[in-house]
Formats: C-alpha cells, sequence, structure tokens
C-alpha cells in the first residue's frame, strides 16, 4: 500500500511541476511585455538591468517588464543578478524603489489595480525578474 501511496505522490508533483514549467515557459516568452498578474501567479523571466542609476526622479524611458494588475493584489516583485541589481516600480500607487541586499532587491506589498512599470537597474546584464502574487 505504500507503495501506491508513494507512486501517487510522485505522479502528483510530475503533474504539478509540468504545470508549473508551463506558467514559466509562457512567462518567459511574455517578459519585457505585459504581463496580466492576478491572484497565485508567478512570473520568472530574464532582463537586462539598465546601466544608468534608478530613481524616482529620473526614471528611465523603456521598463524592463510591466505587470498589469486586475484587483488589489499581495504582490512581491524582486530582481537578482551577480551585482548590485535596483528596482523601481513606477504605477497608479506611485513609485517605489529598492536597494540590493546580498544581490537581490524585492519590493513587497497590497498594490492598486492598473499597469506598473518595472525597472531593473544595477548594469550587471542579466537579471532574474521574478513577480509573484498571492
Amino acid at each position: 500500500m505504500l507503495k501506491h501511496l508513494c507512486s501517487g505522490a510522485i505522479f502528483a508533483t510530475a503533474l504539478a511541476s509540468g504545470l508549473l514549467s508551463g506558467q514559466a515557459a509562457q512567462a518567459q516568452a511574455a517578459c519585457g511585455a505585459t504581463t496580466s498578474v492576478g491572484a497565485g501567479t508567478s512570473v520568472r523571466c530574464t532582463v537586462t538591468a539598465q546601466p544608468q542609476t534608478l530613481s524616482c526622479d529620473a526614471i528611465p524611458g523603456a521598463a524592463s517588464h510591466q505587470m498589469n494588475l486586475g484587483a488589489m493584489n499581495g504582490v512581491e516583485v524582486s530582481v537578482q543578478s551577480g551585482g548590485n541589481p535596483t528596482l523601481l516600480i513606477d504605477g497608479p500607487d506611485g513609485c517605489f524603489y529598492a536597494l540590493p541586499n546580498n544581490g537581490v532587491a524585492k519590493i513587497p506589498g497590497f498594490w492598486s489595480n492598473g499597469v506598473h512599470r518595472i525597472y531593473v537597474g544595477g548594469g550587471a546584464g542579466t537579471a532574474t525578474l521574478t513577480i509573484q502574487a498571492d
């Protein structure tokens, strides 16, 4: 009986992994564009860090990515790279900025609906952007 329970758990894990990897593939293709974010959304993709310094007073012309929230959601946006990435999010709630801590910059919060432009700085080349909604 234990053998059947274990094989069922392995099957369920494999099924969930397949579903999650399918979501990740969709997010990878959408990176740099606009991703619709709702409850339970998880997006991970690679972006190129802006070479210039980011600040709410000097927002670059082109966003690294955009997220569109249909309703207020608890969302955490983070960026990780081998260097010192910075993260700036400009949207309906205002402008938020994060400096790196051990190679990761993150901004969590409850965000209003609408388009939020995400900028990755630090000039470290490529960085991994992660958006996780509750």
